[in-house]
């Protein structure tokens, strides 16, 4: 005999089915209205970019596994936090992923090299330090955690990403082989170590979370 449904899991179900697709109708139709009042035309927003550019597809493949290094560690965050973490630890994961998520929108467009200093004026200097203020503001919050579990971890992935950034500000075009190759390989590393640091944090069981 099949068990009848439990109505706390189809309430459950129903709460994710809308916070999951509000969210990308509302794109949709936002994706609309820019293409309707700028002229641009629809399929510019749903092509995929290596047909679009005509280029080939692994075109970036460093930086694409870097984005997807960066959503496996939202990921992460956000499902342990709903998974049901401890109260005290769920603040931490939340921010980790909001910390994470931002990280992830700016390097997915380009925010801080290209976006932010062309349309709002803000130099890329000051974007960057805005971030190393987040992450020192995020380290100063959260320094027992990050003590108790792998400060080690998570000092590599800020020395890294850091080590990425400084080359990054030093870069001229045309930037030499090595100094791509630099930039690129400890951003990439970085971004691992990061989500090595946030998949040991969360995965920490709960009575052990300080």
């Amino acid at each position: 005999m099949t068990p009848a449904p439990d109505p706390a899991l189809r309430s459950r179900s129903r709460r994710w089915a809308i916070w999951i697709h509000a969210p990308l109708v509302g794109l949709i139709a936002a994706a609309v209205v820019v293409a309707e009042v700028a002229g641009i035309p629809f399929v510019v927003f749903t092509r995929d970019v290596f047909s679009t550019a005509e280029v080939p597809v692994y075109t970036g493949l460093l930086s694409n596994v870097g984005i997807l290094l960066w959503a496996a560690g939202v990921a992460i965050c956000l499902f342990v936090r709903v998974a049901g973490s401890r109260a005290d630890a769920g603040g931490f994961l939340l921010v980790s992923a909001l910390l994470t998520a931002v990280l992830l929108v700016d390097d997915l467009f380009m925010l801080h090299e290209w976006v932010i200093p062309r349309v709002l004026g803000i130099p890329e200097e000051a974007v960057l330090t805005g971030y190393a203020a987040a992450a020192i503001a995020y380290a100063a919050a959260y320094r027992a955690r990050i003590r108790a579990r792998a400060p080690l971890v998570f000092t590599g992935a800020i020395a890294l990403l850091a080590g990425s950034l400084f080359l990054d500000l030093l870069e001229s075009p045309p930037a030499p082989m090595w100094h791509v190759l630099s930039e690129e390989g400890l951003k990439l590393l970085g971004i691992g170590t990061w989500l090595l640091f946030l998949a040991g944090a969360a995965s920490e069981p709960r009575e052990r979370l300080p």
